[in-house]
């Protein structure tokens, strides 16, 4: 469904840039203040796979007639800096194997003064798709415990690694055709905080008040708190309410009609995290 003549938008790498020697760059995806989703093809295996490109525009650029990043003077050392922390990053998720929501890393790539993580093509729709083409918008809690289980499950391993996703939300759980949810969109924490050199991409309704603010301290408990809205929203189908908002003044609750429906201990254990 793509058009193969028009151009990729600068500065990301044009249709059919290789990259390692091995992958055949295709569309972009997605895009945030860290970097750049492409899908791409593996002409070995002939098979579709995903590149996630470090590509942070306000310390990188890259001409349209080449592959190769030229990194801002005055940014230099910050760029270099948060590069070792996205590869980090990304070949501790190589690491981890056996991971029932976790899309597997494949490749892990150095070139173009920048780096790429590649992971397995994954043919899935967004949580937020699936919620709104489903006949009530939301799920019972018997069908959500069987879907976001073993997410929970993954989180917690990652957790034990060292590794903080800072950024779950319905646009970043995926659900394929086996009927299983994956998390994906995973960046280096700088990039989803306020108070850093990147802008930080927040999620409202589901990032919690600590990574609005360096007046708190984030850490695995911020990924507990994104992933209780996201329960929320999928339980009683709305977004629930956004963290700032709530300082000010905390309206949350579970409305009557589904109180009745979920279980007490699933509203107990929702409402804390």
């Amino acid at each position: 469904g793509y058009y193969t003549d028009s151009p990729q938008i600068s500065p990301y790498l044009p249709l059919r840039t290789p990259v390692g020697g091995k992958y055949i760059i295709g569309k972009v995806l997605s895009s945030n203040s860290e970097g750049v989703t492409y899908i791409a093809f593996d002409v070995e295996k002939r098979t579709p796979v995903v590149i996630r490109e470090f590509l942070p525009e306000k310390f990188a650029e890259r001409s349209i007639k080449s592959a190769q990043v030229s990194i801002k003077d005055e940014w230099r050392d910050c760029y270099y800096d948060y590069l070792k922390k996205f590869l980090e990053l990304w070949r501790k998720l190589a690491r981890v194997r056996g991971l029932s929501a976790l899309i597997p890393v494949i490749d892990i790539i150095e070139e173009n003064n920048t780096a790429y993580a590649v992971t397995e093509y994954f043919e899935s729709i967004s949580l937020r798709e699936f919620l709104l083409k489903s006949n009530t918008g939301y799920l019972n809690w018997e069908k959500a415990k069987v879907l976001f289980m073993p997410v929970l499950s993954t989180l917690s391993t990652l957790h034990n690694l060292g590794i903080v996703h800072y950024g779950i939300n319905p646009d970043n759980l995926l659900i394929g055709r086996d009927g299983k949810l994956r998390l994906s969109g995973f960046c280096i924490a700088e990039a989803r905080l306020e108070g850093t050199d990147i802008s930080p991409e927040l999620f409202e309704g589901y990032t919690p008040i600590e990574q609005y603010s360096y007046g708190f301290r984030e850490g695995v408990w911020s990924d507990v708190y994104a992933f209780c809205a996201v329960l929320y929203r999928a339980l009683v189908g709305t977004v629930p309410q956004d963290a700032v908002s709530r300082c000010a003044n905390d309206r949350l609750i579970i409305p009557a009609r589904y109180a009745e429906i979920i279980p007490a201990y699933v509203i107990n254990a929702l409402m804390n995290g």
